[in-house]
C-alpha cells in the first residue's frame, strides 16, 4: 500500500473531466494543465489525448491536489475542418467531476463542479467580448500612468464584484473562492508591473509613490497564490519590470552597468519582495532564463563559452536559495541540452493543397520551423523580419523554412499569405496545440521555432524568432561537414 501511495501527489484527489458531443463528434479530444506551478515555470504542460469513443463520449481522470486550469480542444479530421478550442482556462479542484455535453449552440455542464465551472463560462462571455478586450487596450493608451494605474484598479475591482454578485446566496467552494480571487489580484499586479517596459510612459511608474500604492497593498508571498499557474509570471515580472525602471530612468552609461549585473540585481529585487519558498521560485525562475538562453547557443561555437557563463550565474542564484534541488533541477535541463542530438520526431500535417506531408521528407536539408497562426500578433509581427531571413538564404539550396500554420480555415489563411505576399513552404495542422507536432514538441504556445539538422536530428526545438538572432545557430549547422 505505501508503495501505491507513493505514486501519488500528496494529498491528491481523483478528479474526473469527461463528456459527450450531442452531433457531429470530433476524432478526438487534447485535454492540457500544468499539474504544478514549476510546470507552467518550465512551460511543461501535461497533455492527454483521447479518441472519441463510439457513442461520442470522452474521459479523463487526474489524481492532483491543486486547481487545474484546463484547456480542451477537439481534434478533427484534415486542416480544415478540425482543431477548436472547446475551452481554456477553465478552473477544476481536486476531487470534483464535470461533465460537458457538447452541440453547435451550447454547451451543457453537470457534475459536482457544475456551478463554479458555469460561472467560469459566463464569466468569459462577460469579461472577453470584443468591447472588453478594446477597453482593456484602451487603457494602455491613457495619458499618464496614474490614469492607467486607476483604469486597472477599477478593471480588478469590476471582476471582484462580478464573483460576489454571482454568487450571492449561493455555495461557493472556498478553495475556488481563494483560486479565483488570486488569479485577479495576480493578473492585475503582472499588468501594473508590465506597464514599465510595455508602454513609453512606464519609465517613471515604479518610482511614483502615488504609481506604487496601487500595488504595495498586494501580498506577493499569499499562499493563495501559489494556486495559480500564473503566478511564475508574476515571480518574474516584478524584478524585471523594477529593473526596466532603473533602466529607463539614468543614462545610457548607467543602463548599461545595470544590464550588465541584472541578474544579480533582479536577485536582490526578489530578496527584497518574496520570502522562503516564493523567492526560491524566484530564483528557480532567474535560472531557467540561463537554460533557454543556452537553447538559443544550441548548434554554435558560442555554446560552450555561454554554458560556463550560465553556470556560475546559476551557482551563484544557488547560493541564496534554501531548496537546493530547485539548482539541481535548472542542471539536469542544462546537462541534457549538452548532450548528442537525437532524432526529431516526426510529424504529419497537410500543405496548401491539403495534401498530406511528414517532416522526415525533408530530411536532407536544415530546417527551420516556424509554428504560427494567423490569429496570433507576435506571430504575424515576426513577418518583416521572416522575410529578411528569406532574402539572406535565398540561393542557399541546402536550407528550408518551413512555416506551419495553426490556422483551421484554410480559405482565410490563403488569403492572408496572398495580401501579405507571404511566400514560402507552408504547411497546416488546423488541430493546433492539439496536433501531433504540438504533442511531441510540447508546443503550448506560438510562435515557437525549431531547427533540424540535414540528418533529421533536433538541433533545438526553442531556437530564436527572426526578429532576434537565430543565424548563428543555422549558419553553423549549414557549415556542418563542409
Amino acid at each position: 500500500m505505501l508503495a501505491i501511495l507513493a505514486f501519488f501527489p500528496a494529498f491528491a484527489e481523483r478528479t474526473v473531466i469527461c463528456g459527450k458531443f450531442a452531433n457531429d463528434p470530433p476524432v478526438s479530444v487534447t485535454l492540457q494543465y500544468y499539474a504544478t506551478v514549476l510546470d507552467m515555470g518550465e512551460r511543461n504542460k501535461t497533455v492527454h489525448r483521447q479518441k472519441i469513443n463510439k457513442d461520442a463520449s470522452f474521459r479523463f481522470v487526474i489524481d492532483t491536489d491543486r486547481p487545474l486550469s484546463l484547456q480542451m480542444l477537439s481534434d478533427g479530421i484534415g486542416y480544415c475542418g478540425g482543431g477548436n478550442w472547446l475551452f481554456y482556462n477553465k478552473y477544476i479542484l481536486p476531487g470534483d467531476s464535470v461533465h460537458f455535453t457538447f452541440s453547435d449552440t451550447a454547451i451543457n455542464i453537470e457534475g459536482t463542479a457544475e456551478d463554479y465551472m458555469s460561472f467560469q463560462f459566463e464569466y468569459q462571455q462577460h469579461f472577453n467580448n470584443d468591447d472588453s478586450v478594446k477597453s482593456y487596450n484602451d487603457n494602455w493608451k491613457l495619458p499618464t500612468h496614474l490614469d492607467f494605474a486607476a483604469a486597472m484598479k477599477g478593471r480588478l475591482e469590476r471582476h471582484l464584484q462580478y464573483f460576489d454578485s454571482y454568487f450571492k446566496g449561493k455555495d461557493v467552494p472556498e478553495l475556488f473562492r481563494k483560486t479565483y480571487r488570486a488569479d485577479e489580484e495576480i493578473d492585475f499586479a503582472v499588468n501594473m508591473v508590465q506597464y514599465s517596459w510595455r508602454s513609453k510612459k512606464g519609465g517613471v511608474a515604479l518610482n511614483d509613490k502615488a504609481y506604487w500604492a496601487y500595488i504595495k497593498d498586494i501580498d506577493f508571498n499569499s499562499p493563495d497564490y501559489m494556486l495559480v499557474d500564473r503566478y511564475m509570471h508574476l515571480l518574474r515580472e516584478l524584478p524585471y519590470g523594477i529593473l526596466s525602471a532603473m533602466e529607463k530612468t539614468v543614462d545610457s552609461v548607467a543602463a548599461r552597468a545595470i544590464n550588465k549585473k541584472q541578474y544579480q540585481l533582479r536577485d536582490s529585487i526578489s530578496r527584497v519582495y518574496f520570502k522562503g519558498k516564493v523567492y526560491d521560485y524566484a530564483l528557480y525562475n532567474l535560472m531557467l532564463e540561463q537554460v533557454k538562453m543556452l537553447h538559443y547557443q544550441k548548434g554554435t561555437d558560442e555554446f560552450v563559452p555561454y554554458q560556463n557563463k550560465a553556470q556560475k550565474i546559476m551557482e551563484d542564484l544557488a547560493a541564496h536559495m534554501t531548496d537546493k534541488g530547485l539548482y539541481e533541477r535548472a542542471l539536469e535541463q542544462m546537462r541534457t541540452l549538452n548532450g548528442p542530438r537525437q532524432p526529431a520526431p516526426d510529424f504529419t500535417a497537410h500543405d496548401i493543397n491539403d495534401k498530406e506531408v511528414k517532416l522526415s521528407d525533408l530530411k536532407g536539408k536544415v530546417v527551420y520551423i516556424d509554428f504560427w497562426a494567423t490569429s496570433c500578433a507576435p506571430c504575424v509581427a515576426e513577418l518583416p523580419y521572416i522575410k529578411r531571413m528569406q532574402e539572406h538564404y535565398k540561393n542557399n539550396e541546402d536550407i528550408v523554412m518551413l512555416y506551419v500554420s495553426f490556422d483551421n480555415n484554410g480559405m482565410a489563411l490563403q488569403k492572408f499569405l496572398k495580401e501579405k505576399s507571404f511566400a514560402g513552404l507552408h504547411w497546416v495542422d488546423g488541430r493546433s496545440f492539439a496536433s501531433e507536432a504540438a504533442e511531441k514538441y510540447k508546443i503550448s504556445g506560438i510562435p515557437r521555432y525549431i531547427v533540424v539538422d540535414r540528418e533529421g536530428m533536433l538541433v533545438t526545438s526553442d531556437a530564436q524568432r527572426p526578429s532576434e538572432n537565430p543565424y548563428a545557430v543555422l549558419n553553423t549547422v549549414l557549415n556542418e561537414g563542409k
